[in-house]
């Protein structure tokens, strides 16, 4: 399941290159920042 999902993220962040670099800049940037805030949240 893991692997098929990888390959899935695979897909999409290429397609996202193709398509529009600079929005995929911003979800990326987006994703660190919910990744960064999440932990604080769990430990609460």
């Amino acid at each position: 399941y893991c692997y098929s999902a990888l390959r899935m993220s695979l897909a999409q962040r290429e397609t996202c290159i193709d398509v529009c670099k600079e929005s995929c800049n911003d979800t990326q940037y987006k994703m660190t920042i919910s990744m960064v805030v999440w932990p604080s949240e769990s430990s609460e």
